[in-house]
């Protein structure tokens, strides 16, 4: 078989991939649509195959453990060797056969078979299925084929048969539709019916798929589940969150740190949703330590302050007081009790909030998630007026 060259193709997410077009060749160097398999004349057919092997990075290991075995890049030819051990295995099967008439001639064919068969089963009993090819007696050793046998463990996306060939060549027509997740893929044509001995001969192309330009951002990471499942107070740091550059097809995108640093990171807590436009609370602020881990950018102790510096002298954040309209259900609360005793006696009356945690990258559309915001934990004194 030939294929293009080379062991690794990379392709950007979304591309097609290409007509590729096969032929099998004999120890003479022509092309070959037909071969003597199992005393029989048979038409050969190609299948063509498409795996994904997994995520970035895999397809290096696989041709670097390759390459310790053999030259994967080079095409896969059948050798004189291995069409004259096909047309021995015939010849004997048709003698084999021949002999059961009867008659010294059929004996001594059946004799004649019986010692080239015997060290081919001595052959198959020490090498095994996976064994190593010794040399047979009485006929040269086919030559090593690196690709026999190797069939990758992965997710089968697409497998096509081609049992009309054009011109002596097996021709598979583009691909559309495009790979659109990242990772590694192994592009795999497997020749049929399998020679002597159970052997398959197989080509296989690596193929890198590589994210696109970044085009949106996703949140991810602890602190984005514990913010969602309860409220967050004023000043509370919150668990790690990672911020992901995604390209058009939601794959991650690698940056480094030098293409963090060029792009300008924003946090913002805004009232409303983010889909529903909502405002910046000016009086809120979002502070957190950013570090560059594995292509993300990560945010630690991320916390939600008050207004730097405190204002003692206010009545609290107008984020946090209910309507003047608004009546707690059931028993008075104390705050209550105090409002009733007199105007001097009056306290804001807190609550929770859900507002939203938005980031903003130059360039890219916001993201954010939903946060429920309670006030802080004690921060200071305050006597209430009318008291000396």
């Amino acid at each position: 078989m030939r294929l293009a060259a080379g062991s690794i193709l990379s392709l950007p997410a979304g591309s097609g991939l290409p007509e590729t077009s096969i032929s099998v060749m004999n120890g003479a160097g022509n092309k070959i649509v037909k071969a003597l398999v199992a005393g029989h004349r048979q038409q050969l057919k190609m299948v063509q195959t498409l795996y994904y092997l997994g995520p970035a990075g895999t397809a290096r290991k696989r041709t670097a453990a390759a390459a310790s075995q053999g030259d994967r890049s080079a095409p896969i030819e059948l050798t004189a060797a291995d069409l004259e051990a096909a047309t021995a295995e015939a010849a004997q099967e048709a003698a084999a056969a021949a002999g059961k008439k009867g008659g010294k001639r059929g004996k001594r064919r059946k004799k004649g078979a019986a010692v080239t068969e015997a060290p081919e089963k001595e052959h198959q009993q020490q090498g095994g299925v996976n064994g190593s090819r010794g040399s047979k007696t009485g006929s040269p050793a086919p030559a090593e084929v690196p690709q026999d046998g190797i069939v990758p463990e992965g997710e089968v996306l697409l497998s096509h048969e081609n049992k009309s060939p054009i011109q002596d060549t097996f021709q598979f027509q583009r691909i559309t539709g495009g790979i659109t997740r990242t990772g590694c893929y192994c592009l795999q044509y497997s020749l049929l019916p399998e020679l002597p001995c159970g052997r398959t001969l197989r080509y296989t192309v690596d193929l890198q798929v590589t994210a696109g330009p970044p085009v949106s951002f996703d949140i991810q990471g602890e602190g984005r589940a514990i913010a969602m499942s309860k409220s967050i107070m004023l000043g509370e740091a919150l668990p790690p969150l990672r911020l992901q550059l995604q390209d058009s097809y939601g794959n991650v995108v690698p940056a480094t740190a030098d293409a963090w640093a060029d792009k300008q990171v924003q946090l913002q807590v805004l009232q409303g949703s983010l889909a529903a436009g909502g405002s910046v609370l000016q009086e809120l602020l979002v502070e957190a330590q950013m570090e560059v881990q594995q292509d993300e950018l990560c945010l630690n102790n991320l916390r939600v302050l008050g207004p730097n510096p405190p204002q003692p002298s206010s009545n609290g954040m107008q984020l946090f007081k209910l309507p003047a309209s608004t009546t707690a259900p059931g028993p008075a609360s104390a705050s209550q009790h105090c409002a009733a005793a007199g105007p001097a006696a009056t306290l804001p009356v807190v609550r929770s909030v859900d507002v939203c945690l938005a980031a903003h990258i130059e360039g890219l559309p916001p993201q954010g998630f939903p946060i429920r915001l309670a006030p802080g934990a004690p921060n200071s004194l305050r006597v209430l007026h009318g008291h000396p």
